[in-house]
């Protein structure tokens, strides 16, 4: 679930690209296309902030000063398009800051992260999409749904109950199944999809869905018979 301190973030780099770019485009009709410092500058900015597009980052509160990060954006969005060195000057400062001070800190997180918590946290996700299922099944039912009483989601039921007992018992034995964090986002993602649903359609989509990742995240068994 995305926290607060994430959603802030989110919205000021976004705020901050859109300047930045906006700025760029305006620098570059000035200077010109091919001019080799714009080519240069451009090539900065999309390697520095291309790379919050890792999920991995996002796993941990990012640390940053937002009145530092918008002091920047209003230098950038009063920069002088005509002005190449000094829009240089401004977009470099400010990605030099977030690769030092945002960007830095947050890929230590990364690195650092202890993996084999992450099938923990896989199992609780399980947990919290199964008790939203049913809670959204009492739900259709008191509106006169019973899905409980179908025997095409009898069926569809009986293989979710099969398919999950078999990724729980990998994601607590198997030493070699190391989730990650994208996996947890996933499952997090599919249980407030199913939360936020009041379509019975869509709901059963969602459901085969879910029962889909699991056997797809399930770890084939090795066939040991000799040929």
């Amino acid at each position: 679930m995305e926290t607060d301190n994430e959603k802030n973030f989110k919205d000021i780099l976004t705020h901050a690209r859109r300047v930045s770019f906006e700025k760029f485009k305006d620098v570059q009709k000035n200077s010109g296309a091919s001019n080799p410092e714009v080519l240069a500058i451009k090539q900065e900015m999309d390697t520095v902030l291309a790379r919050f597009d890792n999920p991995e980052i996002w796993a941990h509160p990012i640390e940053f000063d937002a009145a530092k990060i918008m002091g920047f954006v209003t230098e950038i969005d009063g920069d002088d398009p005509s002005d190449l060195t000094k829009f240089a000057a401004d977009i470099r400062s400010f990605i030099a800051y977030l690769e030092e001070n945002v960007l830095k800190n947050a890929l230590s997180k990364v690195a650092s992260e202890d993996n084999s918590n992450f099938n923990d946290k896989v199992l609780n996700a399980l947990t919290l999409t199964r008790q939203s299922i049913g809670r959204k099944k009492k739900a259709f039912k008191g509106q006169g749904r019973d899905l409980d009483a179908v025997p095409k989601f009898q069926k569809m039921e009986k293989e979710q109950v099969t398919a999950l007992a078999a990724y729980r018992i990998e994601l607590r034995n198997n030493d070699n199944l190391k989730s990650k964090q994208t996996d947890v986002d996933t499952f997090l993602l599919t249980d407030k999809l199913i939360k936020a649903t009041t379509n019975v359609i869509a709901f059963l989509d969602l459901f085969n869905q879910f029962t889909a990742t699991v056997k797809s995240k399930t770890p084939t068994p090795k066939n040991n018979d000799s040929a």
